[in-house]
């Protein structure tokens, strides 16, 4: 599971870092701007002029500053993680998706120490389930 800030994606600019902070191929679509606007332009002078780094790229090795919009699209349209990911899942067997429940109980096994299961519990007050 990753994100795809490939060259395509970013509009032919390529990541100031190199792609040592981003992955490509990913179902997460990672776009900027094809402009940055006056409004924009005028924050960044703004955060320079009071002593504020602006980045490039706020996933890299400096986080702290002020940066151009990144958005999550395809082909100016909006991708949430629930689009990348669980659309293109929700055709698994083993994928079970339940809307209004609350997870209680992660089950891990005490030998291997991972997560086999889960129990939850409806929204509409059903007794507790089990998946495994």
């Amino acid at each position: 599971i990753s994100e795809d800030i490939s060259e395509s994606n970013l509009l032919n600019k390529k990541t100031p870092k190199g792609d040592s902070y981003h992955s490509k191929g990913g179902n997460l679509k990672i776009t900027r701007l094809k402009e940055i606007y006056d409004i924009d332009k005028t924050i960044l002078k703004a955060a320079e002029e009071f002593g504020y780094q602006t980045l490039e790229d706020i996933n890299s090795d400096k986080e702290l500053g002020f940066f151009p919009l990144l958005m999550t699209a395809t082909n100016g349209t909006r991708c949430s993680a629930a689009k990348a990911f669980l659309s293109p899942a929700k055709s698994r067997n083993n994928l079970h998706v339940a809307k209004n429940a609350h997870v209680t109980k992660i089950l891990i096994d005490p030998h291997s120490k991972q997560a086999h299961g889960v129990e939850f519990q409806m929204k509409n007050g059903n007794a507790s389930n089990k998946i495994r």
